[in-house]
């Protein structure tokens, strides 16, 4: 039973509020409108987002990628078999891993396709980078976790992390752990020297759906009990339980600002936003101009700012802090629906061609230069 937007933010601001000088987050620029897709991520160097065409905008099982502040996009069309459902930058922003059962290896600028990995015949359901650049890790339907050399792009290993999915990945910092999440409930911690397994940690009453691995000795976990919990890995001992969504909801996503000191957390119900520094809840977002703010797939960090983007399958929006516009997307941002000029781009079994429009859609006409 899902409780309503009203009921539930008053549930939640109940709880300790963090103080300071924290502004909250308004939504500033509607990117996507109908169709806003299940994945969306920030490039490290702040300059893209990338976000997942949905079956319903294209055939040809593409992405978006958005040049920011500028807010047009190009659509990348991919040899994937289905819809990406993951993305991952290098640590360096200079590469983007896309996922089905496949891995496909970008080269961003150019948005080229460089590298096809193949796994096994499952699904592709968490990828993440090692913050050094030298792994990146994908965990499947199958419950196995597979290990990518990121200079020879060969799968050095692999090992069964989870008897279900494994749903979550997340590196440690130094790059010497990885901890694994599942459909199982557990969080599991892993040593990067021989990928042997360090510690179980029965997480959840339900899937794991997302990880978070902030400061040396704190990892946050998210799952579809609707809970959001901060851990020490080191030990498995459950410092504190951050907050939940009602019953009923799901956490989707769980993202670490360690330059701002802010975690976001995604899910069912909204998103809520907390202080890393006393593990205070700062603010939560349950509507948008007066209607329920409702499954919140992914969150993702602006590369070294404060902005984020949000993605639910209707909407896809840029947050700032700060006094709100009338209307997401009023000047100085541009809003284009990008569906006219077609270019061609000629790449070697990687990007079939990408797709650029200058043409304003007559839908989001209210949204001006």
């Amino acid at each position: 039973m899902r409780l309503p937007a009203a009921l539930f933010m008053l549930i939640v601001l109940l709880l300790p509020q963090g103080g300071g000088e924290f502004q909250d987050y308004h939504p500033d620029t509607l990117l996507w409108e109908e169709n806003g897709g299940e994945a969306v991520s920030w490039s490290p160097d702040g300059r893209y987002i990338v976000s997942q065409m949905s079956s319903q905008q294209s055939m040809h099982f593409s992405f978006k990628y958005w040049v920011v502040d500028e807010w047009y996009f190009y659509e990348v069309r991919t040899q994937h078999k289905g819809i990406i459902r993951v993305f991952e930058w290098s640590p360096d922003g200079g590469c983007l891993a896309t996922a089905f059962r496949d891995l496909f290896i970008f080269q961003t600028g150019a948005w080229i396709m460089r590298h096809n990995i193949t796994l096994d015949t499952s699904i592709v359901r968490s990828m993440d980078w090692s913050p050094d650049g030298r792994y990146l890790a994908a965990g499947t339907e199958t419950g196995k976790v597979f290990i990518v050399d990121a200079e020879t792009w060969e799968v050095v290993d692999s090992f069964k992390a989870h008897e279900l999915w494994t749903s979550a990945l997340a590196w440690s910092p130094d790059s010497r752990h990885l901890a694994s999440g599942g459909r199982d409930g557990k969080v599991k911690i892993w040593s990067a020297q021989d990928w042997s397994l360090e510690r179980t940690i029965s997480a959840h009453s339900n899937e794991v759906s997302t990880l978070a691995w902030g400061k040396q000795h704190s990892l946050v976990s998210g799952g579809f009990d609707g809970a959001v919990v901060l851990w020490d890995p080191a030990t498995g001992r459950k410092v504190k339980k951050l907050g939940s969504f009602p019953e009923g909801g799901a956490v989707f996503d769980v993202q670490w600002n360690t330059k701002y000191g802010m975690l976001l957390s995604s899910g069912s119900q909204g998103i809520m936003i907390f202080s890393t520094d006393n593990w205070t809840l700062l603010q939560v977002i349950g509507t948008v101009d007066g209607k329920p703010l409702t499954d919140v797939f992914h969150v993702s960090w602006e590369g070294g700012g404060r902005r984020f983007a949000s993605c639910t399958r209707e909407h896809l929006y840029v947050w700032k802090q700060g006094a709100r516009a009338e209307k997401p997307g009023e000047p100085p941002y541009m809003l284009y629906i990008l569906t006219a000029l077609t270019v061609a781009v000629i790449a070697s079994a990687g990007v079939l061609y990408a797709r650029k429009s200058r043409r304003r859609s007559e839908r989001h006409g209210r949204h001006k230069l």
